[in-house]
């Protein structure tokens, strides 16, 4: 029964350097921007007129909404 709380030294320092490695590339560029490529085809088409927004493509309540959002909160 000892054997099973023994702690395995290796093993405890290696999942501190994994967490340590994990925080460090999750902090690292956080307060960077960045934008995935439906946020960016979003972010043109709601910059168009209505009527584009409307007879284009895509559903769009979604985008009336958020060409709204955009014209009165900005994009950040």
């Amino acid at each position: 029964m000892t054997s099973f709380f023994k702690i395995n030294f290796k093993a405890y320092y290696l999942l501190l350097v994994v967490l340590f490695v994990g925080i460090i590339l999750r902090v690292y560029g956080l307060s960077e921007q960045y934008y995935w490529f439906d946020e960016l085809v979003t972010l043109e088409v709601t910059q168009g007129s209505l009527d584009s927004i409307i007879s284009g493509p895509r559903p769009p309540l979604y985008l009336i909404i958020a060409h709204f959002w955009i014209e009165n909160f900005g994009v950040s």
